[in-house]
């Protein structure tokens, strides 16, 4: 093998392994993401479940790839008070979702109210 062929599988080598770390990095990174978002969202519910007579399931929309507008009207803004989601908007996506994934059904008030619901 000559030097060039070697200074030419030396830097392919280089190449691959910078690649490599790179990919570990990024991976690295984002599990620490996902980590630490799923952490905020648990505090999310814990404080929800304090405030509120619904079981929270941030975390459960979240691993299902929703967006925070998909229950509260008009998303989530640092420092503005958030839009409490509607029970009708619920029982239409529920009623959408029922045959791809498991969902409370819309009659089992217990799935989600920890309280008794008044009419």
């Amino acid at each position: 093998m000559s030097a060039q062929e070697k200074n030419v599988k030396k830097i392919l080598i280089r190449s691959l392994a910078s690649i490599v770390i790179v990919f570990v990095a990024a991976w690295s990174f984002s599990l620490l993401y996902e980590g630490n978002k799923l952490r905020l969202l648990d505090k999310f519910d814990k404080q929800a479940e304090e405030n509120s007579s619904l079981k929270p399931f941030h975390k459960l929309h979240f691993q299902a790839k929703l967006d925070c507008s998909a229950c509260h009207e008009g998303g989530v803004k640092e420092n503005q008070p958030i839009a409490k989601s509607k029970e009708g908007d619920c029982f239409i996506c529920h009623e959408k979702m029922k045959e791809k994934v498991k969902v409370p059904d819309n009659t089992d008030c217990k799935a989600c109210h920890t309280k008794p619901v008044t009419w």
